[in-house]
């Protein structure tokens, strides 16, 4: 069992500058979240025969998160302009997983091995926006929009597994996979005057049930070549079913066919006692969240995006190298260069959708949605080493440095120019401490995170959120108490670090439902915003215990 309590404030300043530079306008933004979880585990196993082991596991966890949050929108002089309060809650959420195998020995060469899993999640999003004009006339009637969801998502998932050893140089595997994937989303959505009366507000793929059916086989070979040589084999034949039924707005439904072979091969070289060398080739596809299938809910900040019914999944070619080697008991250090080649890379694309609003509640405009670009690339390297400190006079202390760097480039879909793919940041690093005092039941450490700038190529902007500062968390934690329970307190973001994000804004006036399939450049800047967002030190408390 474990019990999680987390608050997080952000706050955010915005300024507008007009394309000439000049201020426009300034907004101040406050975010409060609360999350609070309870994490229930539990397994066990049965051995009836000398042949055979049963296991079984479940979880569960209910959730409750909040985020309520207003926001000041003040022009370039000081005037009072409007007051946004925006309400967030996620009730009846639920996280449910069962698992369970069961496996049976012919013999120490053969053997098979059936697995069971099912995932589901329940979830009830409320959001109340609220926004209040203030410049003169005064008093004015602000708008209010209510968005209320209720989400249902799940994975049954069945895998048997025959594993032979026809002799000590190889190992063969055959499996089969089957799996439902599906996510359903009933969503009410009214917008209207503060009090009423409220009008259904249309919203793009709003309503709908997104379901999957898919079968995978594979076969897999692992031959010693030699005790310094291992080459592992492999081929995946994926088939699936993709369907999308929209109610609202009520629109035909659309069903797709997949199929994608995915073969690899992995070499792994040991030339010494010390030294590792691995190589591999795969051809991978990604896994598609079903989330960006249906419209996200707006918020005070404008990111949320429309749902793309025609979404398809990513397939990559990656290569990868890596070097590796023990340093003493515990420690390590490996070195990783990697090559992705992309097809049907997922950016952002424009699509035209409703966007009514009070005064107009029939308008359409250009959106953001989560599409396919076409061809991509992606190269980079990574660090990672583990180093043991009780050389140096810290017993049972452990220090790890993990440093990734990464290019990528892919073609703009609206203005046909090649950048890099959105949502990735050039690096990331990070040095991890941890030291356990057994004689005291403790332990300590903390972690020191940072991350490079991240772009956005959206369809009216191109964004870049730079974290800036790096991010310190400290933690102690203890079974001295509690009959054993594990209880651990974490203190988060004590160098109180800045988010800053850079928009630059532009027209889509030159988008049209008639140009969309063609290029059109991004080019009539309409000007910045510039976000700085503060979230403060937090303190995070949690137990854990088995019974």
């Amino acid at each position: 069992v474990q019990g999680t309590s987390f608050g997080e404030r952000e706050e955010v300043e915005s300024n507008s500058f007009s394309p000439a530079g000049t201020p426009t306008s300034r907004q101040t933004e406050f975010y409060q979240q609360q999350l609070g979880e309870l994490l229930v585990t539990g397994a066990g196993n049965w051995t009836p025969t000398a042949r055979d082991t049963l296991n079984l596991n479940f979880r569960v966890m209910p959730r409750l998160y909040t985020n309520n949050a207003a926001a000041d929108v003040r022009l370039a002089n000081g005037t009072p302009f409007a007051a946004i309060a925006f309400d967030y809650e996620e009730k009846d959420v639920w996280h449910l997983d069962l698992g369970g195998d069961w496996e049976h020995r012919f013999s120490p060469q053969n053997a098979v091995k059936l697995t069971a899993l099912f995932r589901m999640i329940n979830w009830k999003p409320r959001q109340v926006l609220t926004q209040v004009p203030l410049l003169p006339p005064i008093p004015q009637v602000g708008s209010e929009r209510h968005d209320d969801s209720d989400n249902q998502a799940g994975e049954p998932i069945v895998r048997g597994v025959w594993t032979l050893k026809p002799n000590a140089e190889h190992t063969i595997e055959f499996g089969l996979e089957g799996a439902y994937n599906y996510r359903e989303v009933e969503r009410v959505s009214e917008i209207g005057f503060i009090g009423g009366p409220f009008s259904p507000l249309a919203v793009p793929v709003a309503s709908t049930k997104v379901e999957e059916e898919r079968v995978e086989a594979s076969i897999t070979d692992v031959w010693r070549m030699n005790p310094q040589l291992t080459l592992e084999t492999g081929f995946n034949y994926e088939a699936s079913t993709i369907s999308q039924t929209i109610s609202q707005p009520a629109s035909p439904d659309i069903e797709r066919d997949f199929t994608y072979p995915k073969p690899r091969a992995v070499l792994t070289w040991v030339p010494n006692k010390t030294d590792q060398w691995r190589f591999s080739v795969v051809r991978d596809v990604s896994q598609l969240d079903f989330g960006d299938f249906a419209t996200g809910l707006d918020s005070i900040s404008a990111e949320a995006n429309v749902g793309n019914p025609n979404l398809e999944p990513e397939q990559t070619w990656k290569l990868n190298a890596q070097w590796k080697r023990p340093i003493g008991q515990r420690g390590s250090i490996s070195l990783t260069g990697f090559y992705d080649d992309i097809e049907d890379t997922q950016d952002f694309i424009p699509v035209v959708v409703p966007c009514p609003t009070v005064a107009a509640p029939t308008a359409t405009c250009i959106r953001t949605a989560v599409g396919n670009v076409g061809d991509g690339e992606r190269w980079g390297g990574r660090i990672e080493t583990t180093l043991q400190l009780d050389g140096i006079g810290v017993k049972n202390g452990l220090l790890k440095l993990n440093v990734g760097a990464q290019e990528s480039k892919v073609i703009d879909p609206v203005t046909g120019v090649e950048r890099e793919i959105s949502s990735e940041a050039e690096y990331d690093w990070s040095v991890d401490f941890r030291q356990d005092i057994p004689s005291w039941k403790v332990a300590w450490g903390g972690n020191y995170s940072s991350i490079g700038p991240n772009p956005f190529y959206r369809m009216d902007r191109v964004e870049i959120v730079d974290p800036e500062e790096g991010d310190l968390d400290l933690f102690v934690e203890t079974t001295r108490f509690l009959g054993g329970a594990l209880v651990r307190l974490t203190a988060a973001n004590l160098f109180d670090p800045d988010r800053s994000v850079d928009r630059q804004k532009f027209a889509t006036t030159e988008l049209t439902p008639a140009t969309l399939p063609n290029i059109s450049p991004r080019s009539t800047f309409t000007g910045t915003e510039l976000r700085d967002s503060t979230f403060g030190r937090t303190v995070q408390l949690t137990i854990a215990g088995a019974f």
